[in-house]
């Protein structure tokens, strides 16, 4: 059933997220080029795109080192809780409980990864609009480009912003509900008649 939702939930955000950029890049192509700031000095230049350069790096290095580290502490969980521990519990509540924090301990993952990796775009496509900004012969559709850039690297932005935002308010719940699910399995047949 969690499976079920879960794979809806995706399947909808995905045909969502297609939709609403086809439209997007539509209505933006006619006024990309005044969306643009003006060039900086040469200095302030070389400046920012170092710094575009050096976040984006560190942004797919935490990204880098995120999915691995996810994976291998999810199945050594997965092995140790579910064989050991949850399928000798009596009480449907214990069973719940250790159902939905795994359920929010995933939604937080998944949410980090994607706000790792919107990170990571937001420092390369502002560097991208950096580049053709600086460009004194950028064409038209260049501009557009780096206008679209502009826009990529704000969705970004904010798009970060709120993955933070929710995977560490899942994280709270998974671990709220995984520290109750063990204190239950630990202490209920004592406290309980």
């Amino acid at each position: 059933m969690i499976i079920e939702i879960t794979g809806a939930l995706v399947a909808v955000f995905a045909a969502g997220f297609l939709v609403a950029r086809r439209r997007y890049r539509a209505r933006i192509a006619a006024t990309a080029g005044l969306l643009l700031p003006p060039p900086i000095d040469a200095q302030q230049y070389e400046k920012a795109r170092d710094f575009y350069i050096e976040m984006y790096r560190a942004s797919m290095q935490q990204y880098d080192k995120l999915v691995p580290w996810a994976a291998g502490g999810a199945l050594v969980l997965s092995t140790t809780l579910l064989h050991d521990v949850a399928l000798k519990a009596d009480s449907i509540l214990t069973r719940a409980l250790l159902g939905g924090s795994w359920v929010f301990l995933f939604l937080a993952l998944i949410s980090s990864i994607m706000g790792h990796f919107a990170s990571s775009r937001l420092y390369s496509s502002a560097r991208a609009a950096l580049d053709v900004r600086q460009n004194p012969k950028a064409t038209d559709p260049e501009k557009r480009e780096a206008a679209e850039h502009d826009r990529i690297a704000e969705c970004s932005k904010w798009f970060t912003y709120w993955c933070n935002y929710f995977a560490g308010g899942t994280l709270i719940l998974g671990l709220g509900l995984l520290s109750t699910w063990a204190f239950l399995s630990l202490f209920a047949k004592e406290l309980l008649p």
